[in-house]
């Protein structure tokens, strides 16, 4: 008898007249699926073919074969999970090999017939890309599993102050003073941050971004000059990325010294003219006596004394960069609201009526555009305003206004029929954008400004150095290969 492959038995069977004769045969599957397999008995007799079917199980099943590995802003770590399926009747050791960034478990018994889930991870202080590969063993069988993970996402952290506060101490009124907070990006992307300051606190980077690469800090100086007297606390909004950190800034102003003023040097009275008697004789009369000192009697009147020059007041001139007045606590605030808010729209262009959007939320970003969502109102406007906010400073009174522009590079895009879709286009790679909604009507007038959110494009992809390295290799390897092929003759030049 002739056996195919994966089936075994006795090559020859004899069997006397009459006589009944029992043979084992065996199924051993070299791979997985059904196995078909048509055996004579007897040679030359087609009543005697057997036909005998068996079904090849997966000792070990891996899947997936490439694994991205997820990650979660809540923990800081990227993980995974792989399962492991024992299609074995018999308990199965399998032995895992991984990369050395990677965290997994060395080895583990799967039940038979079970399966078992390994977890995959990456510590969250490892932040880079990675790209390697796992192996899982088991009795001679082995599978391959790749995996990857993105950078970890721009993350930022605070370093200092480690509280949250910032306490500037006792100031002097109208003296500039400044302390430095500490900045630092835990994660494996670039990372633009924007520091607002509130009147009369005032960061570095006011009206600009402030770019952190991967595992960068950076000191960032805050600066008070203040015109209140007393207590003055307010808060420093960090903004980076899709997070956002708040540290309270306090400090106590004192009030500003007089200047000490040399004292006027003592007027002394003239002393009173003794009168002599007229001449007559040739000769010089005799000097009187003089008498011993004696406390002066009172002056019959008082003589006036003009005040001597030295002691007159001198005028002091301010100097070109006197400050300015003092601003009081409303005109603090309103420099404040400037700063954050922007001038407001006047009364007559507001349509009352109109829903104001609640919340604004990023459904996905690229390099140079961004899709936004928030919910449709019951009564929906006739269309609607994107506006992008820019950082002016107006001299004459020395104060950071914000200024919101129209955007009009956009357009709605498919999605949830209970909300819009809006995709942002022509935008800057790793650029910030502050923004807001407004509902307008058929007359053209607004709805009331959504809450302002902030969005940061993400860096372009570049070709990595070593994909160029590799290329410029290439191209030398060939070069030479040429070089020795026509050397070796085989190319004819003209």
């Amino acid at each position: 008898m002739v056996w195919s492959e994966g089936w075994s038995g006795p090559p020859t069977l004899e069997v006397n007249p009459g006589d009944t004769v029992d043979f084992q045969m065996i199924f051993k599957p070299v791979r997985p699926g059904e196995v078909r397999q048509e055996i004579e008995l007897q040679p030359g007799v087609k009543t005697s073919k057997l036909t005998l079917f068996g079904e090849g199980v997966r000792a070990l099943t891996v899947s997936p074969g490439y694994l991205t590995l997820d990650y979660n802003r809540a923990t800081g770590v990227r993980s995974g999970i792989l399962t492991l399926v024992n299609g074995r009747s018999d308990p199965m050791k399998v032995t895992i090999k991984f990369p050395i960034r990677l965290l997994a478990p060395a080895s583990l018994e799967i039940p038979p017939q079970q399966k078992a889930e390994v977890l995959l991870q990456l510590p969250a202080t490892d932040v880079p890309q990675f790209l390697g590969e796992v192996v899982v063993e088991a009795d001679g069988v082995s599978e391959k599993v790749a995996v990857q993970s993105r950078p970890k996402p721009a993350e930022l952290k605070v370093v200092s102050p480690e509280k949250g506060t910032l306490d500037f101490g006792q100031v002097t009124q109208r003296k500039a003073t400044s302390r430095d907070i500490i900045l630092a990006n835990t994660g494996g992307e670039l990372l633009v941050v924007e520091v607002q300051a509130r009147n009369p606190y005032v960061s570095e980077f006011s009206g600009q971004a402030l770019r952190l690469e991967p595992g960068q800090q950076r000191s960032v100086k805050v600066f008070l000059k203040s015109e209140s007297l007393g207590n003055v606390i307010s808060d420093l909004r960090i903004i980076g990325g899709a997070s956002e950190s708040v540290v309270t800034l306090k400090s106590y102003v004192r009030e500003l010294a007089a200047p000490d003023v040399a004292p006027a040097p003592p007027v002394v009275a003239a002393s009173p003219v003794v009168p002599v008697a007229p001449s007559t004789g040739g000769s010089q009369p005799a000097p009187a006596p003089m008498a011993p000192p004696v406390a002066a009697p009172p002056a019959p009147a008082p003589v006036a004394v003009a005040p001597s020059p030295v002691a007159a007041p001198v005028r002091r001139t301010a100097p070109p960069d006197a400050p300015r007045a003092p601003l009081n606590n409303v005109q603090s605030a309103l420099a404040a609201y400037l700063a954050t808010e922007g001038l407001p729209m006047p009364s007559s262009s507001i349509n009352p009526h109109l829903d104001r959007v609640n919340s604004v939320e990023l459904v996905d970003r690229e390099t140079s555009n961004f899709t936004i969502a928030w919910k449709k109102p019951g009564v929906a406007p006739a269309g609607w305003a994107l506006e992008s906010a820019s950082m002016s400073k107006d001299e004459s009174s020395n104060l950071f206004i914000k200024t919101w522009n129209r955007v009009n590079h956009w357009k709605t895009v498919s999605g949830d029929n209970d909300k819009v879709v809006v995709k942002v286009l022509a935008l800057r790679p790793a650029s910030q954008y502050e923004m807001r909604v407004r509902g307008v009507d058929r007359d053209g007038k607004f709805s009331e400004p959504s809450p302002i959110f902030v969005v940061t494009t993400p860096e372009p992809w570049r070709v990595p150095a070593w994909a160029w390295r590799g290329m410029l290799v290439s191209a030398l390897l060939v070069v030479i290969y040429m070089l020795w092929r026509a050397r070796r003759g085989d190319f004819e030049f003209a």
